[in-house]
């Protein structure tokens, strides 16, 4: 790969499920990071024409923490964001894998604060555009910077892999797919600010545990995120996970969207209760 959309890879490159990070290097000096989706997705609709109409609000969304588009590469399907030298959350929760280790309760809380409070407010600003939701939020979409803060990129850009699969139920995608995905994403329903809380649960839970909410073999995945059985996980933890925290992640990751938070206030508010407690 010479170049993305006039921008020089560095060499560092993240693989994931549909598509892939690659650092970039810009004129400026400065770091980029892209999200490429993989060849047999390029051409979908999703990310091509049914993105015209929204392209101004991602190139200047007008929320802080949220990743603006500078640059989109059609042919290869490369979305551009300015977000200096930073790290995926899935990096980071591979990594303490490796080494044995969990980011642990206040992490995981943490993000979910930060986290919350721009998809909140993406959410907010961004139905004027039509823009009701992030529509891909996984570990891959949620970058870090050297100080810990959050950058959200992807923001309008859809799991193509799992609208390619809903199409043809024969082109199965990877486990990854299926892992962070709310059930109303599974079953092709449409989605909301709850579903990004959804999403959010399910990283959040991760970074504290280790471990994903949906393991096992790529069925028993889909079927278990279809019905959305993240609070049924949370019981097999309940001894690493305080109460509260653990009430918070219950009431995001319910199946349904009357069940979960009814507002952003509401999901932040729970949040900083999780925090204040030591």
């Amino acid at each position: 790969m010479d170049s993305i959309a006039g921008y020089a890879p560095t060499g560092r490159q993240l693989l994931g499920p549909g598509s892939d990070l690659v650092e970039l290097s810009g004129a400026d000096g400065r770091r980029y990071t892209a999200v490429v989706f993989h060849p047999e997705y390029r051409a979908h609709n999703a990310i091509n024409a049914a993105l015209d109409v929204v392209e101004s609000f991602l190139e200047a969304p007008m929320v802080d923490g949220l990743g603006e588009l500078v640059a989109h590469d059609r042919p290869g399907a490369g979305f551009v964001y300015a977000t200096g030298q930073a790290w995926s959350v899935a990096e980071v929760i591979r990594l303490l894998s490796d080494l044995g280790e969990c980011a642990g309760v206040r992490a995981g809380v943490e993000l979910m604060k930060q986290c919350g409070t721009i998809l909140v407010e993406a959410a907010e600003v961004g139905e004027s555009a039509g823009v009701y939701s992030h529509g891909g939020l996984t570990p891959w979409r949620v970058l870090l910077d050297a100080e810990g803060r959050v950058n959200i990129i992807g923001h309008a850009l859809p799991q193509v892999e799992i609208l390619v699969f809903h199409e043809s139920p024969d082109r199965i995608p990877r486990e990854d797919a299926f892992r962070y995905c709310p059930p109303e994403r599974i079953e092709a329903r449409r989605e909301n600010f709850t579903s990004d809380l959804f999403g959010l649960a399910l990283i959040a839970f991760e970074l504290i545990t280790g471990r994903p909410v949906y393991d096992g073999l790529i069925n028993d995945i889909r079927i278990k995120a279809a019905r959305g059985e993240g609070s049924r996980r949370l019981q097999q933890f309940r001894e690493q996970i305080p109460p509260q925290v653990r009430e918070l992640l219950t009431t995001a990751l319910r199946p349904e969207f009357r069940d979960r938070f009814q507002s952003g206030a509401d999901f932040l508010e729970s949040v900083e209760a999780a925090l204040d407690d030591r």
